[in-house]
């Protein structure tokens, strides 16, 4: 089972694969937490959609769009190693952050992103970081599942 979670607002907060997962997180009495299909996860987790809560509705937004020569593009297009090496380090403080206090699970994915060398790739780099690493067969974990 996969889960979205809302704030009271209708506002995607965190995602989580599995019950391991939910359980490492801590909610407000606010929250929401939404039981969801294994594709709908994905599409989350891989960035390709975005969604919300409405009532008990959770609408989901395609982060695709459809350039004017009909070419589908993600929102995510690193236009060259210096912007996705800016979006990793990030990542890669995010996770420290999170093994610092305690969440050790991250550690495999941050090694991976120590060592990654973000010249290997050819750029534009069309799709999500995400995307790349499910692609890829790195098993990684989006920003929403990090604690």
């Amino acid at each position: 089972m996969a889960y979205i979670i809302f704030n009271n607002r209708g506002e995607l907060l965190n995602i989580a694969a599995n019950d391991t997962e939910l359980g490492w997180w801590v909610f407000a009495d606010n929250c929401t937490v939404k039981d969801v299909s294994q594709s709908d996860f994905d599409n989350v987790r891989f960035n390709l959609m975005t969604c919300s809560l409405d009532g008990d509705t959770i609408n989901y937004e395609s982060k695709l769009g459809i350039d004017t020569d009909g070419t589908p593009f993600t929102t995510y297009i690193w236009t060259d190693a210096a912007e996705l090496q800016s979006h990793l380090d990030l990542l890669k403080n995010k996770l420290q952050e999170s093994i610092d206090n305690g969440h050790t699970q991250y550690q495999d994915y941050l090694n991976y992103l120590e060592s990654f060398d973000v010249s290997s790739l050819t750029y534009p780099l069309n799709q999500s970081w995400e995307q790349w690493c499910n692609d890829n067969g790195v098993n990684f974990y989006n920003t929403l599942q990090i604690v």
